[in-house]
């Protein structure tokens, strides 16, 4: 968000500053990291590869995490257009990429507010936060355990959900069996307790996967 005070019209990195006259901390900061490089021969691109920031976008839309809202909390922006316009060309602004990282890392395993974000990540194919080990590594693909079913009935946001004790309205068949097969040493009265799911049914399961 920008500084209570700061009236430009963009915020938060170098060329705010620059440009738009941006006196945020943040810009601020990034202008004195500057100078302090230029002078010490340190200074590296602003530039980084876009596929980072891109994955995290989408597996936060995945969480239900919409644009406008990672712009806004990250970003100090009414959306992620703007910041995002070089990633088709391959990259972002290392600001970018910081501050969506920062973002995601405190934010990939919530549930956002949008059921919109995730209706669309999902039929998008996005993959979801745990599908990544190394999510800026290019040559890593997303895990199989965790490849998005656009056709299927198995919300992977609603397994963490569940797993975690924030039980969603309703789990699908698949969504109950998936919950039972990824905690099978919890005790079935405690694990009903925080899924919700029968104990009836958690032991059935288990005698099953047995």
């Amino acid at each position: 968000m920008p500084d209570v005070g700061c009236n430009a019209i963009k915020h938060g990195d170098r060329n705010a500053y620059q440009v738009n006259k941006c006196r945020c901390e943040s810009a601020r900061n990034e202008e004195r990291i500057y100078r302090k490089r230029k002078r010490e021969n340190r200074y590296t691109s602003p530039l980084v590869s876009s596929i980072g920031s891109m994955r995290r976008v989408r597996a936060l839309n995945y969480m239900g995490w919409p644009g406008y809202i990672i712009a806004e909390e990250a970003l100090g922006r009414r959306n992620l257009r703007g910041a995002l316009i070089s990633a088709m060309g391959g990259t972002v602004k290392r600001y970018t990429h910081d501050a969506i990282a920062a973002f995601y890392e405190s934010h990939c395993m919530i549930m956002g507010p949008s059921s919109n974000a995730r209706v669309t990540a999902r039929k998008r194919g996005y993959a979801p936060p745990l599908a990544w080990d190394n999510i800026d590594d290019p040559k890593e693909k997303p895990s199989a355990a965790y490849t998005v079913r656009v056709n299927g009935d198995l919300d992977e946001a609603a397994v963490i959900r569940a797993l975690s004790g924030d039980v969603p309205t309703k789990l699908t068949n698949r969504e109950i069996a998936e919950v039972i097969r990824r905690d099978p040493d919890t005790p079935p009265i405690a694990l009903s307790e925080r899924t919700g799911i029968a104990v009836d049914t958690i032991q059935k399961h288990r005698r099953g996967i047995r």
